[in-house]
């Protein structure tokens, strides 16, 4: 019967899952790491599944803006190409419980674990870096101390502001731009906690072409996509952000744009690549390759030689899990 049915695909999804997991982790790259492989991992229920959710993709128009909307949400790009193995790990993605990750609580965890496993963890600040002849020279810590003298430096995340470093890739990005607005409907009381995501046809190739936002105790948070341009400022196009804001959520809550307060909005960490116009696709989950240069001086930007560069400006379509792959692959020969 139905319940039957459900507790087998849920057996079966978890078994793929710790397959996946253990077996890449273990032994695959993240080249190697193709459509073949998964397919040859997963189970006969799943595979009827996934079939079936690829043939509704390409029905028609709205399910193609499906793909391209809802993927940016764990692959962090904004693609209407895409290969079997991304479609396949989108699918794996829907399944599964989908988590927003707090930084400081995440490094707090992992810290534990580090000092649990006999690391040293020390958290500073750095005063000042420098670089010579485009590598690592030095770095002031605002700690005990002082001055050290890397030889190679390792920048994870998805900015790089504040930091003398500019990451060049391939393609635009759009910023993400959190928001929060205060709201007096009571309506919102039915809809405390949830999380609600808006895009359309309409929205497809324009700068804000994607939302999200959580209803909070007597607000609206959440975080909008801009297409980033050169010499842009979150002050230059907020008011029209806050226009655009306001007429859909009244599309969502009729009546509600009464009853908002002033919105506030601040450019986020979070980023994500423009691929729209992207013609080709390979079958191989590849990065796109990234170069970084010492900004400390713009005027004559250096590029830099073991400094390395782990985000989602690479573009890796298998989102979070692409990169740990790529991580774990880099570590062996480093």
């Amino acid at each position: 019967d139905q319940e039957n049915s459900r507790t087998e695909i849920n057996a079966d999804f978890s078994r793929l899952c710790h397959r996946l997991g253990l077996n890449g982790f273990r032994f695959k790259s993240l080249e190697s790491f193709n459509f073949d492989y998964v397919m040859s991992q997963c189970p006969d229920s799943l595979k009827e599944l996934f079939l079936s959710f690829k043939k509704m993709l390409v029905k028609d128009d709205r399910t193609a803006s499906f793909l391209y909307f809802a993927r940016a949400l764990f692959h962090k790009r904004l693609a209407r190409k895409h290969s079997e193995l991304e479609v396949f790990h989108f699918f794996l993605c829907l399944l599964s419980p989908h988590f927003i990750l707090i930084g400081n609580e995440l490094e707090n965890v992992l810290g534990g674990e580090f000092s649990k496993r006999g690391g040293h963890l020390k958290k500073t600040r750095v005063r000042e870096w420098k670089f010579y002849k485009g590598l690592p020279w030095s770095i002031e810590l605002a700690s005990f101390e002082g001055i050290i003298h890397p030889q190679k430096i390792v920048f994870l995340g998805s900015r790089s502001e504040g930091l003398p470093l500019k990451v060049r890739h391939r393609g635009k990005k759009f910023s993400g731009i959190s928001f929060k607005v205060p709201c007096s409907d009571h309506r919102l009381d039915d809809h405390e906690g949830s999380w609600h995501f808006w895009a359309s046809l309409k929205k497809m190739g324009t700068d804000y072409p994607l939302w999200r936002l959580k209803v909070g105790e007597g607000h609206i948070e959440g975080l909008y996509l801009y297409r980033e341009k050169k010499g842009s400022k979150l002050s230059f196009y907020q008011d029209h952000m806050q226009e655009l804001l306001f007429d859909e959520l009244e599309q969502w809550l009729p009546g509600v744009k009464a009853k908002l307060g002033l919105a506030k909005f601040r450019t986020s960490d979070e980023i994500y690549l423009d691929q729209s116009l992207m013609q080709r696709v390979s079958q191989m989950a590849k990065l796109n390759k990234v170069s970084l240069f010492d900004y400390s001086k713009p005027v004559s930007l250096a590029k830099l030689k073991n400094v390395d560069y782990y985000g989602p400006l690479k573009g890796s379509p298998l989102g979070l899990f692409g990169q740990l792959l790529e991580l774990k692959e880099t570590s062996k020969y480093r």
